[in-house]
């Protein structure tokens, strides 16, 4: 499934992070940092070499369960069976889904579950098999916690950085690691145009 990343150049304090998230320009913001900005849940020692969990329950809200699934029909309504799960996270507050194009490939009918509780079917907004990302719209969406895009410039190898989603339906979970390497794009994975 597509993951969340956080990540923390050097320990982090949750009044530093809630700072940076605060001191953004709304009129210069790109569409992504919308609406109500997720904060590091307030402990006054955060440390991720102590425990991310700080970190976790404050992204969990913004990360969404993606049910996919053929809706096409062949003669005399059989269905075209097919569909899949999938993970994905939130980047506006009317409902802007990052997820994998590989969720959405071949598939018609979505819908989305936050951790909350709340469903939302959702529509293709846009996707990129190279990349293997799409977006995805929740209708009728507002209000909605988000998650903002990092920066790789800032990323370097030895960062910690956690990944959530639901692989293989198993909703919220969780896992981390470090940034093994950058700059790999030599590899041919990739391609302009």
């Amino acid at each position: 499934g597509c993951s969340g990343e956080a990540q923390a150049d050097e320990p982090t304090q949750p009044s530093e992070a809630a700072a940076s998230t605060a001191d953004v320009d709304d009129a210069a913001a790109p569409i992504w940092d919308q609406g109500p900005k997720i904060r590091l849940a307030s402990q006054p020692t955060y440390d991720p070499n102590d425990s991310l969990a700080p970190l976790v329950s404050s992204v969990q809200p913004a990360v969404v369960s993606i049910q996919a699934r053929r809706a096409s029909h062949g003669p005399f309504g059989m269905g075209g069976g097919g569909g899949g799960i999938g993970s994905g996270f939130i980047i506006s507050a009317d409902g802007l889904v990052v997820t994998n194009h590989h969720v959405v490939d071949g598939n018609d009918e979505f819908e989305a579950h936050l951790q909350d509780g709340r469903r939302f079917k959702a529509t293709v907004v846009g996707s990129d098999p190279q990349t293997d990302l799409a977006v995805l719209r929740l209708i009728e969406a507002k209000q909605l916690p988000t998650v903002a895009f990092g920066s790789s410039e800032t990323l370097a190898v030895g960062d910690w950085v956690i990944a959530m989603g639901s692989p293989m339906g198993l909703d919220q979970t969780v896992t981390r690691g470090i940034v093994s390497a950058k700059g790999r794009g030599g590899l041919g994975l990739y391609k302009d145009g």
